[in-house]
């Protein structure tokens, strides 16, 4: 039983032992992973940091590409505000040429006036010069008509006055000859000044009509270069305008990349950080790992130098339980032999029961040796199971007290035995009671009888009863 026991102790430290090395295993090959996983996060991280340093590089390119867009776009600007500029100066242009072109039409109005002006006043020139020669007519008529009404009234004095008249009709006629000729040169003087101020006018007009169609042809060139200038500066808008949108297309591309690069960044940073954390966590768990393998380690060593204490505390005990069951085999021998001798002595006569007697006196002084030899063989195997070995020094306590309760017992024994050899019958009835009390401590303290420690018990109650027996006889042959 206690080979088997000590076998199973053995088994469970084995078991336990094997657990402890699982357990090592296990942490080493946790530090293993928790390194692979420090490897494979220190790669992540590598990696992070290079995306991360990729992203600035990017950002500080965006950012570089953008300063020159704004650039650009000033540029721009400033091309855009001086071609407005050069528009407001050709569009300032060109109210001026409409202003002249105004002022040219209104001149060309007051030379087509002053020629209507002139051609009436050339009508009127020639109706004056036609009345003027109607009117010399009507005055040479009427002249005439008063010659002949005077050279009818002075018929009578035309012959006194012949002379006179001839003279005065040579005086008139001169007269008249020069007035006409006055009229006729100053008609001349008019019709040659009138003339000269029509050559002038048409000169003027020739010269209106020239600037007029040289400034036609002007305003038509500067209308076709203003047109093209026009053109051109709407086609220039508009490419400004394209290159306006498409630049900020551009830009909200470039700023939503910036964005999207800057909540990549703040992502790597994040996962930078979370990685950190799990790196340091990692960190902190191998080194709780190595702390608990090292404790492990320690564990182990000390269980196993616990296990060969204990292997040699269990060699001890198996050779100290060889020993007593030597020991009871040969104190079951000394019960045998005792018994045949008692068994003998009843059978002889009554003449030798006084002899007989001396002999069970010593046999019975013997008794409480046996008793007490028995105990000690039967005692450590009734208890041995009691003795647990365990990790820990309680048991080892446990086991010393137990050895103390059963040397205490042996002790309590040894006293009653002696104390028997004085009694009667009381003591019979002593030690069937001290029996089934010891049965009943034994089997409340082992918590259940087996076989091997029935028989023992059965032996003590035969061996209690033959006691018992001898003592009766004692009494009796006492009383006789």
């Amino acid at each position: 039983m206690a080979e088997s026991y000590a076998h199973n102790v053995l088994e469970e430290w084995k078991k336990k032992v094997e657990e402890l090395d699982a357990q090592a295993e296990e942490a080493h090959h946790l530090e293993r992973s928790a390194s692979a996983t420090l490897e494979s996060v220190m790669k992540q991280l590598e990696a992070s940091n290079d995306l991360v340093h990729d992203a600035e590089c990017e950002i500080a390119y965006l950012k570089e590409k953008v300063r020159i867009l704004e650039m650009s776009m000033a540029r721009q600007k400033g091309d855009l505000e001086e071609s407005e500029h050069h528009a407001q100066m050709a569009r300032e242009e060109v109210s001026e040429l409409r202003k002249k072109v105004d002022s040219l039409m209104c001149d060309l109005e007051t030379v087509k006036e002053e020629k209507i002006q002139a051609l009436e006043n050339e009508k009127l020139a020639a109706a004056s010069v036609q009345i003027l020669s109607r009117e010399d007519e009507e005055k040479s008529k009427k002249a005439m008509e008063s010659l002949a009404s005077a050279l009818h009234e002075v018929s009578s004095e035309a012959r006194e006055a012949k002379e006179r008249l001839l003279s005065n009709q040579t005086d008139q006629h001169e007269h008249y000859e020069t007035q006409l000729e006055d009229l006729k040169l100053e008609l001349k003087a008019k019709e040659e000044k009138y003339e000269s101020m029509l050559d002038e006018a048409k000169e003027k007009l020739d010269v209106l009509t020239n600037s007029i169609e040289q400034s036609k042809n002007g305003l038509e060139k500067w209308k076709a270069e203003w047109k093209e200038k026009e053109l051109h500066l709407m086609s220039c808008m508009n490419k400004t305008e394209e290159e306006n949108s498409s630049m900020e297309k551009e830009i909200n591309r470039l700023v939503t990349l910036l964005k999207d690069a800057e909540d990549q960044a703040s992502a790597k940073i994040d996962e930078e950080t979370y990685l950190k954390n799990s790196l340091r966590k990692s960190e902190s768990e191998v080194t709780f790992l190595k702390e608990v393998l090292g404790e492990a380690k320690d564990e182990s060593m000390r269980l196993k130098e616990r296990l060969a204490d204990k292997e040699t505390e269990v060699q001890n005990i198996f050779r100290e339980n060889e020993e007593l069951r030597s020991r009871e085999a040969a104190s079951l021998k000394k019960v045998e032999e005792l018994s045949m001798l008692l068994e003998e002595s009843l059978a002889k006569n009554e003449p030798e029961a006084s002899v007989e007697l001396s002999d069970s006196e010593k046999n019975y002084n013997m008794l409480p040796k046996v008793v007490k030899l028995s105990d000690q063989i039967e005692k450590p195997k009734m208890e041995l199971p009691l003795v647990k070995i365990t990790p820990h020094d309680e048991t080892d306590l446990k086991a010393s007290k137990v050895i103390n309760n059963s040397n205490g017992k042996l002790n309590e024994l040894e006293s009653k035995a002696k104390a028997d050899d004085d009694l009667g019958k009381d003591e019979h009835k002593m030690w069937e009671r001290e029996a089934e009390q010891e049965e009943k401590s034994e089997f409340s303290e082992n918590g259940g009888t087996s076989p091997t420690k029935q028989q023992n018990q059965k032996k003590k109650k035969l061996l209690f009863h033959k006691i018992g027996s001898l003592l009766q006889k004692k009494n009796t042959s006492s009383q006789k």
